[in-house]
């Protein structure tokens, strides 16, 4: 295109809006110089696509979508792993930017953690379980399910009666450590949660589309221990940050030993650079190989 280009087309009526938005963003995507589409409704006004406004509130929009946080639960052989990113995206009162924050999102009561992810809920939620979900060695997993249901309906009545503006959808993490079993549910009035067959898959929640899901997906097994499982978690979640870090960054890990009975957290500091030179060796190691091929050539 050698210079501005006017395209004259019929009017376009209600109807046609749902195919001139696809037709537009075909044309876009795909274009080699910049683009400005114009709409005059009724001779008044103009909407254009490509305008610092309308990228901006594509931005936001994208920014309500995309899912924050990446979490793992993975059962092994001696025990079992929790992990999660600290991200926290929240919309300040004024602007529509949202703001990063860290925070943490594991919590656990000696066999039992865990572990919140999604819309407004799960801090409220996290904390009514801390509170009520006290493991003395004594309670059931069946207790600990029921308690954990029921702060859903303490959640909801305390957001309904103190906050303002739709909550978004959140969700939880059971893990218990004693059986190696992971429930999952949503955080609704009536609550209930179900268990997630893991057999041999890795337990993947919040940001599962994150590109770096693809690590446990490809070497999780339940028979690896609970120091090889941490490393896998650790080192996933640095590279699901490294891939997206507005939307993952920090780092807590709760392990449980079946030796010891009970979740305990690792230093996250320890973990993530532990990961760090997990990065650099796998680096190292396809260098080492690209050297190894040139020389057999």
């Amino acid at each position: 295109m050698d210079g501005p280009t006017f395209i004259n087309s019929p009017p376009v009526g209600s109807d046609d809006l749902d195919f001139f938005a696809a037709d537009a963003r075909e044309l876009y995507r795909h274009a080699k110089e910049p683009i400005f589409l114009f709409l005059i409704i009724g001779g008044e006004g103009i909407l254009m696509h490509g305008s610092p406004q309308l990228s901006c509130q594509r931005e936001c929009q994208e920014q309500e979508e995309h899912l924050v946080t990446y979490q793992l639960t993975l059962p092994g052989n001696d025990g079992m792993v929790v992990a999660s990113d600290q991200c926290e995206n929240m919309k300040p009162e004024q602007g529509e930017v949202r703001v990063k924050n860290l925070v943490r999102k594991v919590f656990f009561s000696g066999r039992f953690a865990w572990a919140y992810f999604g819309g407004a809920l799960g801090p409220i939620f996290a904390e009514y379980v801390s509170r009520n979900l006290v493991d003395d060695g004594i309670i059931s997993e069946g207790d600990a399910r029921t308690i954990f249901e029921n702060c859903g309906n303490l959640t909801l009545a305390e957001y309904t009666k103190t906050m303002t503006g739709p909550a978004g959808k959140s969700e939880v993490i059971l893990a218990c450590g004693a059986t190696k079993r992971i429930f999952r549910a949503t955080i609704s009035s009536p609550m209930t949660t179900v268990e997630i067959a893991a057999a041999d898959h890795p337990c993947i929640t919040g940001n599962y589309l994150n590109l770096a899901a693809f690590l446990p997906t490809r070497f999780y097994s339940r028979t690896m221990s609970v120091d090889k499982l941490t490393s896998l978690a650790a080192y996933s979640i640095y590279a699901a940050n490294a891939l997206e870090p507005m939307y993952v960054d920090g780092l807590d890990v709760a392990i449980y030993r079946d030796s010891v009975g009970k979740f305990e957290f690792l230093d996250s500091e320890t973990c993530w650079r532990n990961a760090a030179n997990t990065d650099e060796r796998i680096r190292s190691f396809f260098q080492v190989a690209s050297n190894s091929l040139g020389s057999q050539t």
